[in-house]
């Protein structure tokens, strides 16, 4: 972590995680930092950079994580498993949905995905919450919303 402020000098490094780092996000309060690996999300307090909680596949060889999103309001994160997205909640990463193809259906936002083929590699929420984009390897960026 680096300090944008101070010229990029180094803040904190948060060692002790067993694959690649995929992706990362913030809370909207900044007291978050949200971290993903092919089979894992890890969240870390950013007051003493300890960790708060973890989520892994436990198993499902198929459960890779590309991209995080945290909601504007900062109670849900949006992830993105090869074709699917899964919905957890921000303080216990427990699964409040899942969208195994991404072909349709409502995220807790009531968003319609739309159709979308082939793996998911980055997502982010709008700033109001009723938009989600999705990229991925079909080449296309799809924009989905609630309205």
């Amino acid at each position: 972590l680096y300090s944008v402020a101070d010229d990029f000098s180094l803040i904190q490094t948060l060692e002790g995680l067993t694959e690649v780092v995929t992706d990362l996000a913030f809370s909207p309060d900044s007291n978050r930092l949200c971290s993903s690996g092919l089979h894992s999300i890890n969240l870390w307090d950013t007051m003493d950079w300890q960790l708060a909680a973890t989520a892994s596949d436990t198993g499902k060889e198929d459960w890779v994580v590309r991209a995080v999103a945290y909601s504007p309001c900062g109670s849900t994160i949006v992830c993105s498993n090869g074709p699917s997205i899964n919905v957890l909640d921000a303080e216990t990463l427990d699964l409040k949905q899942t969208h195994n193809d991404v072909h349709s259906g409502r995220t807790a936002w009531d968003l319609n995905f739309g159709i979308v083929g082939g793996t998911v590699w980055d997502l982010s929420v709008g700033s109001d919450g009723t938009i989600l984009s999705i990229g991925g390897t079909d080449k296309a960026v799809r924009l989905t919303s609630n309205e």
